[in-house]
C-alpha cells in the first residue's frame, strides 16, 4: 500500500514522486519494501529511459 503523502513544494512532490514509482514496481518479487534486480531494471527503462541500453545496466548488477 501507497503511503498518503502531503507535498506543497516543488522538491516534496518530486520525492512523492519518486516513492510513488518504488512502490510501482517494488514487491513483484515478494517484499513490497524491496526491490530485486529485475524490478530495478525494469523501473529503469520504463521510468528513466534516458539511462539505457540496458546492456550498460546489465554491466552494473
Amino acid at each position: 500500500m501507497i503511503p498518503k503523502f502531503g507535498a506543497n513544494t516543488q522538491s516534496e512532490k518530486a520525492i512523492v514522486t519518486l516513492i510513488k514509482v518504488f512502490y510501482k514496481y517494488a514487491g513483484k518479487g515478494g517484499d513490497p519494501l524491496g526491490m530485486e534486480t529485475r524490478e530495478l531494471r525494469q523501473l529503469l527503462r520504463k521510468e528513466m529511459p534516458t539511462l539505457n541500453p540496458v546492456r550498460r545496466l546489465q554491466q552494473l548488477f
